[in-house]
Formats: structure tokens, C-alpha cells, sequence
């Protein structure tokens, strides 16, 4: 039998690469948050190791287009726990996530931005 061939995977466009920025920053800030009410200390820890797989599957596009925004929308729902959220507002959680996605967005553009500017000089 031959064996089947290497499968390629292409580059993110620009657009992609905001949404899933925006994306990360949104999951990750909610995701400390959450595991820093329940687990304190070791709760940062074990969220940036999710945050990098999360990003992994990303990159490897086996979460992309509308699982991003199932995964979203589970979590704000899931903030409506109190348990979770601990003694911090709901709205407090969504407008911290907002600007982490927002953050992260404009990071990623301008090291996209600086990444093209060389690019081209070198």
C-alpha cells in the first residue's frame, strides 16, 4: 500500500490570525480568572498550560471558524455560575476579557507588522 501524502497546512491570513488572537486573549483571561477563584497559586499555572494548548490547537486548526465561538459562548455562560466567578462581577469578567482579546489583538498586528517591515528589507 502507498502511504498517504503529507498533508500541508497553509498559512492563517491576516484576518484569521486577529480572530484567533482576539480569541485567545478573550479564553485566557476568563480562564485565570476562573482558575484563580477556585485553585488560587497553582490555579495561573495550570491556566497558561491550557492557554498553550489551546493555542496548539489552533495552530494545528483542529478548533477553527465557528468552534471558536461555541467555545466563547460556553464560557460566558459558564460565568453566570457564582460559584466560579467568585466574589467578582459578571460584567467586571466580560469587560477584563474583552480587553485582553483587544490587547492581544493589537500585539499580534504589530509583530505582524514589524515581521512584513523587515521582511521586506531583509
Amino acid at each position: 500500500p502507498t502511504p498517504p501524502p503529507p498533508t500541508t497546512q497553509g498559512s492563517f491570513s491576516s484576518l484569521e490570525l486577529m480572530f484567533c488572537a482576539g480569541f485567545t486573549g478573550f479564553e485566557g483571561a476568563l480562564l485565570i480568572l476562573i482558575l484563580k477563584n477556585l485553585i488560587a497559586a497553582p490555579g495561573i499555572i495550570v491556566g497558561f498550560m491550557f492557554i498553550a494548548g489551546l493555542i496548539y490547537v489552533q495552530y494545528r486548526r483542529i478548533i477553527e471558524g465557528k468552534d471558536l465561538l461555541i467555545i466563547a459562548v460556553i464560557s460566558v455562560l459558564l460565568m453566570l455560575i457564582p460559584i466560579l466567578r467568585g466574589s467578582l462581577a459578571f460584567e467586571y469578567l466580560i469587560i477584563v476579557a474583552i480587553l485582553a482579546g483587544a490587547s492581544l489583538i493589537a500585539v499580534t498586528s504589530l509583530f505582524k507588522l514589524i515581521y512584513e517591515s523587515l521582511s521586506k528589507i531583509l
